[in-house]
């Protein structure tokens, strides 16, 4: 087989777990970084090709819970509008940094998204939807996060909306798919006119992301909170083993 059409091929169908795993959680550019960097490309013209597939698949995610009338737009945009100058500051770093440094922050930033997951935490009971005041700098942490990596923001959101609202599961992935392509898309703009993005590898990722997300966005509603706790164990293992080379 040639060697394009099997990049093509490979990243279509990895494009697919991406979409499912991102939407139902987050964690899987861990994952299509280090791929896209395998195939030959360097850290922030992988980084940029990348996130053709995150805005795809998070506006897939957006329309399919909207449709189900789960997302609470009046809060989601409140805080994925703090995101956003993060989010530009972010994506316009990564795009400075040697591949070498890339690297070493995403490998860095791996051993600590796994060492957080880890830890347990007690989280107060709330009688009210009424988010904590300590979410708000949260999200704007997390909108640099997301612009200079991008890998993992999804469970991070899901984990500070846990920890800082009553919301179950259901609700905080639909709020966290609107916040993150709010802070996708303007990071994805500094991407585009920087010119390095590699377009049939992101296209090739974003088609199958979009099933990916479709099929996440049906299990989540379909099958609950059980089934997106599910997805996010699943996550963690995936991203263990990936990090720690066990296979």
């Amino acid at each position: 087989m040639d060697y394009y059409l099997f990049k093509i091929i490979v990243l279509f169908f990895t494009g697919i777990f991406m979409g499912l795993l991102n939407v139902m959680s987050g964690g899987a550019s861990l994952l299509t970084l280090p791929l896209l960097i395998f195939f030959g490309l360097d850290s922030s013209v992988a980084n940029a090709t990348n996130r053709v597939s995150i805005v795809v698949q998070n506006l897939t995610g957006v329309i399919s819970f909207t449709k189900e009338k789960i997302t609470d737009f009046r809060s989601a945009w409140l805080l994925a509008l703090l995101t956003v100058p993060g989010s530009v500051l972010g994506a316009a770093l990564s795009l400075k940094v040697t591949n070498e440094t890339f690297q070493k922050v995403l490998g860095v930033m791996n051993i600590i998204f796994v060492i957080l997951l880890m830890i347990p935490v007690k989280r107060r009971e709330r009688k009210d939807e009424k988010l904590s005041k300590w979410v708000y700098p949260a999200m704007t942490a997390i909108g640099f996060y997301g612009g200079f990596i991008q890998a993992g923001a999804g469970i991070f959101i899901m984990a500070t909306l846990k920890l800082f609202s009553a919301w179950d599961l259901v609700k905080i992935n639909a709020q966290k798919v609107v916040i993150a392509t709010v802070f996708t898309i303007p990071a994805f703009t500094v991407f585009l006119l920087s010119g390095k993005i590699i377009w049939d590898l992101g296209i090739s990722l974003a088609l199958g992301s979009i099933i990916g997300a479709w099929l996440a966005t049906q299990l989540s509603i379909k099958k609950g909170e059980k089934a997106v706790k599910v997805m996010l164990i699943i996550t963690i293992l995936v991203i263990t083993v990936w990090l720690f080379d066990i296979i």
